[in-house]
């Protein structure tokens, strides 16, 4: 479906933005807006790129503490089951603990 040719003065085929212009002014009017577009689309661009990075970075050092926090979690189970062991075996060995022996299930 084709459009109509404007007519210069014919009140439907203009608008506020065009009325009383040539057809080069109106040629030149939207290009510079879409120039102004384009340049409106590379700065967006450009920030879109910039959030992209900003997410690879902040996946890479979420996997980075991820690691960390695994190690220390594995440090802490060894601390954990080293003083319980060795908490259990002085009390069961411990001549001096005022407590009674505990009994050791068969």
């Amino acid at each position: 479906m084709s459009r109509p040719a404007r007519v210069l003065g014919r009140p439907d085929s203009e608008d506020e933005d065009t009325r009383g212009m040539s057809a080069q002014q109106i040629y030149d009017m939207r290009q510079q807006k879409l120039d102004e577009q384009d340049n409106d689309l590379d700065q967006i661009l450009a920030s879109v790129r910039r959030q992209k990075e900003v997410g690879i970075a902040i996946g890479a050092e979420t996997d980075d503490q991820l690691k960390l926090l695994g190690r220390l979690d594995g440090s802490v189970e060894r601390e954990e089951h080293s003083k319980l062991h060795s908490s259990v075996h002085n009390l069961l060995h411990d001549p001096h603990s005022r407590r009674p022996p505990l009994a050791m299930p068969e």
